[in-house]
């Protein structure tokens, strides 16, 4: 057992592959190996707080867990469906920046410039392309993927969002369905 302060909560890991939303910052031991267990717990009757998940290894004590409430979830669907299930538009995008804005002669200095789309994604279907911009969906504003991501998650499969998007000197609002996201498919 080791004692540490939780020093943020709702943090993204900022290095990872994918978009790991929500975790507790703690400098509580972590060490390589040890992610899924023991849980981080809390001084008022040993509650759990959440699982440790990762480190940033050349950080001091820079370690993050998934909350509680969060793994419950992942438990129910598992247990439900057998799988996670996530919602999914099939879009590849970046923040935009100011580098990213003079690159490409963006109209707007925010959004999420759509780097990709998956032709068989419901943002492809509903006619979203690689170089437009979303700015906003169903009336939030969008700045981040991390927007997009807790858009998606707040509506489920099977709603319908409407997207704002700016493609070069013109606005656009398309509605899509949003999909399960598609098993991934590891090649051996």
């Amino acid at each position: 057992m080791s004692l540490g302060v939780i020093s943020a909560v709702n943090r993204p890991m900022p290095w990872a592959t994918h978009i790991a939303e929500g975790l507790i910052q703690t400098d509580a031991a972590i060490n390589p190996g040890n992610s899924g267990g023991p849980p981080l717990v809390n001084t008022s009757g040993g509650e759990v707080i959440g699982i440790n998940t990762a480190i940033i290894p050349f950080a001091q004590g820079m370690g993050f867990s998934i909350p509680v409430n969060t793994a419950r979830n992942v438990v129910e669907q598992i247990l439900l469906h057998g799988r996670v299930i996530r919602p999914w538009i099939g879009i590849s995008g970046v923040d935009i920046n100011d580098g990213i804005a003079r690159r490409y002669r963006l109209q707007v200095d925010r959004g999420v410039f759509v780097v990709e789309t998956s032709q068989d994604g419901p943002a492809y279907r509903s006619g979203v392309r690689p170089g437009d911009v979303i700015v906003s969906m169903d009336g939030e504003q969008v700045s981040t993927m991390r927007d997009v991501v807790r858009v998606l998650n707040s509506r489920g499969i099977n709603a319908i969002v409407t997207l704002d998007l700016i493609r070069g000197y013109r606005q656009l609002r398309l509605s899509l369905r949003i999909a399960e996201m598609p098993e991934l498919r590891v090649e051996r």
